[in-house]
């Protein structure tokens, strides 16, 4: 059974002759679809291991249940169809990239200011509409109701939206820990016929 930080979604790409520009363009696409997904952690695009024109476009997750939504989600086909117009599909490589340890956090100045950029809109919405009716109430009840509706906007309203436009810059300039020896991966599947890029999730990897 899976558990966390086991997820990671790798397409294996050989970009047509002359294509590269409109690829990696593709790519960054994907990517950014990918970052929007649930569990999103990290991507990017790197040449596959050795002498191979191959390239790689990787995507980690918090856990092997949001790959999985990501590699089945419909965005992720039509990026996946979109990238297929510039590259044919490849075997993926018999092991995977090396694992790398899991990123430094990003510096506290930065967590603080997307934290401000979360909490203040919450803060001053439930001061204008729901404070103002419970003027009533006592100190103490006042204080746990701004409380309450304040952490129910940030976790489920707020933070998420904040994080997909300001996650990129929070997590740049983070560097990983030296790769861990290269795991055991699952056989590469068959060469198909379409030029759509093939998708293997791997299991073991954690995120740059």
């Amino acid at each position: 059974m899976p558990g966390e930080n086991e997820g990671v979604v790798i397409s294996a790409h050989r970009v047509r002759p002359g294509r590269m520009a409109s690829f990696t363009t593709s790519v960054k696409g994907l990517l950014s679809a990918a970052a929007r997904s649930q569990g999103y952690l990290d991507g990017r695009m790197e040449k596959a291991s050795g002498d191979s024109g191959d390239w790689l476009v990787i995507c980690w997750f918090d856990s092997a249940e949001s790959a999985g939504e990501w590699a089945r989600s419909r965005s992720h086909a039509t990026w996946r169809e979109y990238v297929g117009r510039f590259a044919t599909r490849v075997e993926p490589p018999a092991q995977a990239p090396p694992a790398a340890g899991p990123p430094k956090p990003p510096p506290r100045w930065k967590t603080a200011l997307v934290t401000l950029v979360a909490v203040f809109p919450a803060v001053l919405l439930v001061n204008v509409t729901v404070i103002p009716r419970v003027t009533g109430l006592p100190l103490l009840a006042r204080t746990l109701v701004l409380c309450v509706c304040v952490t129910g906007l940030m976790t489920w309203v707020l933070m998420p939206q904040v994080m997909k436009v300001l996650g990129p810059w929070l997590r740049r300039g983070t560097a990983a820990a030296p790769p861990a020896p290269r795991p055991e991966v699952d056989p590469a599947p068959a060469k198909a016929s379409t030029s759509i890029p093939s998708t293997t999730t791997w299991r073991g990897l954690q995120p740059p």
